[in-house]
């Protein structure tokens, strides 16, 4: 088997691999775009209710009550605090994922390069083989014509 088509296989498989980091890549995206969204939601939605706290102050609600509603913005404070740590989670894997997949970009792009350099090496080298027998076959061809 020559050179060029043991390399293919090679070539093959790390593509798969690149294919595979792609997918993983986009899939990291997805995750780290639904949290972003997320967090939108959650600061929107607290934003909301900072407006509605305002109008329950103004209403002279009881104290009770207010102080509820402190302790239900707080606990939205919370959660979009976790969310802000989840976003930065979910972009470290995007990083990592991303770089791995251009690592297996890399790879792929030299391993066909040095497949593409074989295949015309095997071209030229199959061309000569091909020179030389129709040389010695018009030599030959020429000897008999003589004999």
């Amino acid at each position: 088997m020559v050179r060029s088509k043991r390399l293919s296989s090679v070539a093959r498989l790390m593509q798969h691999r690149e294919q595979d980091a792609a997918r993983q890549l986009a899939s990291c995206s997805q995750q780290l775009e639904g949290q972003r969204l997320r967090l939108d939601e959650l600061i929107s939605y607290k934003n909301q209710h900072l407006h509605s706290y305002q109008s329950v102050i103004e209403e002279r609600m009881s104290s009770t009550t207010l102080h509820d509603y402190h302790h239900f913005l707080n606990h939205l404070e919370l959660a979009i605090g976790q969310q802000r740590q989840r976003i930065e989670i979910a972009d470290q894997e995007y990083e990592s994922s991303k770089r791995a997949w251009e690592i297996h970009r890399c790879k792929v792009e030299a391993v066909g390069k040095v497949v593409s350099r074989y295949q015309n090496e095997e071209k030229i080298a199959e061309s000569r083989r091909e020179q030389l027998e129709t040389d010695e076959h018009s030599q030959y061809k020429g000897f008999l014509d003589r004999g």
